[in-house]
């Protein structure tokens, strides 16, 4: 073979090596753009749940505050039981956390602990007497707005559950007087999660404590 022979065939070589490469490169960037898109939405989608998540989590945060600072509920943990309008009192409690429950469908107990953990008013009322001082709503309802890690609630036949507790405070010196809790059911929160709208055939999202666990 002569030289301009090899000289032609080299060029050709290097004209289809080099296609080669633009088309590996091409392709190698549109599937790049293509992941980056796909994930960009799926980003996008998740932060959306999560808002949501966020929101149904703060409206029974806000309810359980307010709960909290209620001047009847108030009036009730500041009272001693050999009150004579002590029944009066818990009548009215009762009452408010019935309504309270009645108005928001999520809601399947609220009650109102003293500062020994003990249940002294519930929209359930075969619940007042009831010990609840080791529990985390108790412990950590003491020191501000605290939401517990979903759990399975035997009250709602293993249902999951999410008690969310808040700390009442007397008018002396601002002091705990006792802690206000409300059970809410999942169903909007396992709706919100389980909407794969944006997600395609097969995504799935899961809410998950610190420790992993969904």
């Amino acid at each position: 073979m002569n030289i301009q022979a090899k000289t032609i065939v080299l060029v050709f070589s290097l004209i289809l090596i080099t296609g080669a490469v633009t088309t590996i490169v091409s392709e190698n960037i549109s599937r790049n753009m293509v992941e980056k898109g796909v994930y960009n939405h799926l980003e996008t989608t998740v932060q959306s749940k999560a808002q949501h998540v966020d929101a149904f989590l703060d409206k029974e945060k806000k309810l359980t505050l307010q709960l909290s600072q209620s001047v009847v509920i108030e009036r009730l943990l500041s009272s001693n039981k050999t009150d004579k309008d002590y029944n009066a009192k818990l009548d009215d409690v009762i009452t408010r956390l019935k309504n309270s429950a009645n108005i928001n469908p999520e809601i399947y107990d609220i009650f109102v602990l003293d500062t020994n953990g003990v249940v002294i008013a519930s929209n359930i009322e075969e619940r007042i007497g009831l010990d609840r001082s080791d529990d985390p709503y108790f412990i950590n309802g003491k020191k501000g707005v605290f939401i517990k890690d979903v759990y399975f609630s035997r009250f709602l036949n293993g249902e999951k559950s999410l008690a969310i507790s808040a700390p009442v405070f007397g008018d002396v010196n601002n002091a705990l007087i006792g802690i206000v809790v409300i059970r809410i059911r999942l169903e909007t929160l396992n709706d919100i999660l389980t909407d794969t709208t944006g997600l395609g055939e097969t995504g799935e999202i899961y809410l998950v404590n610190k420790d992993g666990a969904r």
